[in-house]
């Protein structure tokens, strides 16, 4: 008797297991038909906006105004950073902070050669504004300062 309850019990385990593999394989190729269906038809901008989102387009927005060759300093209030800043801007150097002290510090030190500014409402000594950002979904601001003393 228990030689032929394993038997069951097993042929059991075993027509669960295929049930459950033959649900989870038409389940995932379902969603990755519709999945497709909804990305397929998009540019690699909107994929990218729909992915990142509003830092996107405002690295997108250093990235049309300023130069390859140039230095950013990236100054975001309240420690905001964008972890897609230094791929979408390279070959730029780029320097991210968090604090006004640093940023008055290498203000002085004058060896950016661009100055952006993210929810930040600071003087930029030695600076020009060149652009300003408003984000239509969230109502974020940001300025772009390039170096005109040197």
């Amino acid at each position: 008797m228990p030689q032929m309850f394993q038997n069951k019990f097993f042929t059991f385990l075993f027509l669960t297991w295929i049930i459950l593999a033959f649900t989870f394989v038409t389940y995932n190729l379902a969603k990755t038909f519709f999945e497709i269906k909804n990305w397929a038809g998009m540019t690699t901008l909107q994929k990218n906006q729909k992915i990142f989102g509003d830092p996107y387009n405002f690295v997108s927005f250093i990235d049309k105004k300023t130069s390859n060759d140039g230095r950013i300093l990236i100054y975001a209030k309240g420690g905001i950073t964008f972890p897609i800043d230094r791929y979408y801007l390279y070959p730029k150097l780029i320097n991210t902070i968090k604090d006004e002290k640093t940023l008055s510090a290498l203000i002085k030190e004058q060896e950016y050669k661009y100055v952006v500014t993210y929810n930040a409402e600071e003087k930029i000594n030695g600076y020009k504004l060149i652009a300003s950002y408003k984000s239509k979904e969230t109502g974020d601001t940001g300025k772009l300062y390039k170096l005109w003393m040197k």
